[in-house]
């Protein structure tokens, strides 16, 4: 696949995902939605989410690094889209729960950072 393809690939099912993000916002209501109205919402908002990070990480990397294989790029864009999106879904789910507190988002950024640390440096082991 082209980077080309890719990218208009990922556009679309980016905006599929902010289509039915879009359509969980309008047809649920959360008083009488239940647990599956709210895993609706965080999936369609995770899946939008990384679409997004991604293409902006792609977009962004791209430009400044002209010198890197595209191949790369797409894959550190789209496993810091990613996390990126974890550490929103996970935040706005302990804002949910009345459990969001400053300390508890330091550990998640802690425990993302070293899960982003350690994916680099077994990725330049096996020179991938």
């Amino acid at each position: 696949m082209s980077f080309k393809k890719y990218v208009y690939l990922m556009l679309f099912a980016t905006l599929i995902f902010y289509l039915s993000l879009f359509m969980v916002l309008t047809f649920f209501e959360p008083s009488n939605a239940g647990w599956q109205g709210f895993a609706l919402f965080y999936i369609s908002l995770g899946l939008s989410l990384i679409g997004t990070l991604t293409l902006i990480g792609l977009l962004v990397r791209v430009f400044f690094s002209r010198e890197t294989l595209v191949v790369k790029d797409v894959l550190i864009s789209l496993r810091q889209g990613i996390l990126f999106t974890v550490l929103i879904i996970v935040a706005l789910i302990l804002k949910g729960l009345d459990l969001l507190m400053w300390w508890n988002i330091l550990l998640l950024i802690g425990a993302l950072t070293l899960l982003e640390i350690f994916l680099m440096s077994y990725k330049s082991r096996n020179n991938l």
